[in-house]
Formats: C-alpha cells, structure tokens, sequence
C-alpha cells in the first residue's frame, strides 16, 4: 500500500491513522511508520510521541525512535524543543528499556538548556535517589536553590530545602549543616506544618527536647486545626524528658490525647507515671473511670485499665 503522508496534516488524524493501522488492521509496523514520518515532518504532539514508543516497544523499533529524537536534537535550535526530545529519550530509558543511567544523562543535559523546567527536576531528583547518587543530589538541589526565586513556586523551594536538610542528614552524615538549615527552616516557615513534621523526628534524634517543647508550645493547641494532632504526642514527650520537667502540662495534654486514643500505651504509661510520682491517685482514677466508660474500647485495653484502677483502690483507698 502506498502512503500519501501529506494528506495528514495534524497529530489527531496520523493518530487516527496509526489506530487503525493497529487495531482495525492488525499492522503494528505501518501504525510506527505512520507516527515516525510525522515526526519527521514535525507533526507531532505528547500523545503522538508516547504512542510512537509504545508501537517502538511492541515491534522492537525503540532504537529507530531514539535515532529520528536524536536528528531532531541535533537539527534544533530553539532550546525549548531540543529539551522536549531530551525528555522522550530519558522516558525511553526509564519507561521501556529500564536504564536508569542512560535516562539520568540526558536528563542532566537537558537542566543545562532550560532554566526551568519542574518535570526535569523532579524526575532528575527521583533518579538520583533511585540510584543512591546522594551527593550529586545535594549538589543538583543547591543549584535549583540558586536560581531567581520568581522561577519557582514558595512550596516547590520549601521541598527541595526540606530534601536537603534530610539529605545532610540521613544520607551525607553532615548533622551540622542539617542541623543549621532545619534552625533555618524553623525561622522561615515556623507555621509550615510540612517543616515542624519534618524536623521534630531529627530533634528527637539528637535529643534536642528543648527546641522540640519550645516550638511545639508555642504553636499547639487543643483546638487548632493546622496541625496534625500527632505532634501534640511529640510534645507530651518533650515535657518528660530532664531538661524540659514540665510534668503538670504533660499530664494535661496526656490525659487528653490518652481519651482521644485509648490504645497508646505509651502515653498512658506516662501519664501513669506522673499520677503515681505527684501521688494525684484521684485524679487518676477518675481517668481511668472514664476510659473504662469509653464505647468501643477494646476488650484487652479495658481488662488492663480495669486491673490499673482496681490496684488505685486496693493500694491507696483500701477499697
């Protein structure tokens, strides 16, 4: 059969065309050939592109795609489009032939001639920490952060700050610049729930329960809808610990998260604790009365709570 290319003037129809090629016809080949000479002829679009590799994969042509991407790249001057075809031979890579080296190099090539392009930094960050390419990460992420902040968005420059400090520290063990740049970020974005989130598992790490009680404190309350209530559990931690001995505000705060989840153990052994050391035994078994009350409280944790109160009045009432 003989093809007359020029009558297909738009990516919908060779689409169209290829289509039927491939599922009306059962011919696979002349569905690529149909896209690859649309390509050539710079009609294409994303669709057309995506559906050229998928028929590349089926029939084993994916090195004839690669090779028509390359010409382009070569014949182009406008860096916008040569970036576009960097992109489709780096999703060959990752997509089809599963080389994940390969893809990163073009990738890397294409953040040379775009000043921004967030599909490329994304897809470029998550290669490099498939791959464990931790430092080049940290370095490609200071790179970005040099850049004109009108380039980007204020949460796309929060996350990549947010990567870094956790590169600093789980992967590059430099604590201290992790350290200084979560201080930093606590500055900045002191209500950013994203950033609290993410430094009070490293200030716990280091046991710095002080910056952990003064910045949760200041910031939580029982009624405040910005914050997971999560973190009020990371507080109630912060008041035991020796340097922070706020013990009256953890009991508070640990009375009320224990009603509010009356199967952590944890907290109901620190209230336990702080009922038993200040010898507030009423107090403690009227919370224990109303979680025994609680509906839906499982069978286990009523029998212990049971046990805990019954032991409250043999010990200290005598009853």
């Amino acid at each position: 059969k003989q093809l007359s290319y020029e009558r297909y003037k738009t990516p919908e129809l060779l689409l169209e065309s290829a289509n039927i090629y491939s599922q009306k016809l059962e011919q696979p080949e002349m569905a690529f050939l149909t896209l690859l000479k649309g390509v050539e002829n710079n009609t294409y679009n994303t669709e057309l592109l995506e559906q050229l590799e998928n028929l590349g994969n089926i029939i084993s042509s994916l090195d004839d795609v690669k090779e028509i991407y390359q010409d382009k790249i070569d014949s182009l001057y406008d860096p916008q489009a040569i970036v576009r075809f960097l992109k489709r031979i780096a999703a060959i890579h990752l997509n089809h032939t599963h080389e994940d080296e390969h893809a990163l190099e073009y990738l890397q090539k294409a953040t040379t001639l775009s000043a921004v392009d967030k599909e490329v930094f994304d897809t470029l960050t998550l290669l490099y920490e498939k791959l464990k390419r931790y430092s080049e990460l940290a370095e490609f992420i200071k790179r970005l952060l040099t850049k004109p902040p009108a380039f980007f968005q204020e949460s796309d420059i929060l996350k990549w700050k947010l990567r870094l400090a956790d590169l600093y520290f789980r992967h590059l063990h430099q604590e201290k610049d992790a350290l200084f740049l979560y201080q930093q970020l606590v500055q900045s974005y002191a209500v950013s729930s994203e950033v609290i989130q993410a430094v009070i598992p490293v200030w716990e790490q280091t046991r710095d329960y002080e910056k952990i009680y003064t910045l949760l404190n200041h910031h939580l309350s029982f009624d405040d809808t910005q914050f997971p209530d999560g973190l009020i559990k990371n507080l109630i931690i912060a008041c035991v610990q020796p340097e922070v001995q706020k013990l009256d505000e953890a009991l508070k705060l640990g009375c009320w998260w224990h009603r509010t989840h009356p199967e952590d153990g944890e907290i109901e052994l620190i209230i336990e604790t702080i009922f038993y050391d200040k010898q507030k035994f009423q107090e403690a078994a009227q919370h224990f009365q109303y979680i025994i009350s609680m509906k839906d409280l499982s069978k286990t944790v009523k029998s212990q709570t049971i046990k805990k109160l019954a032991l409250i009045y043999e010990e200290q009432f005598h009853e």
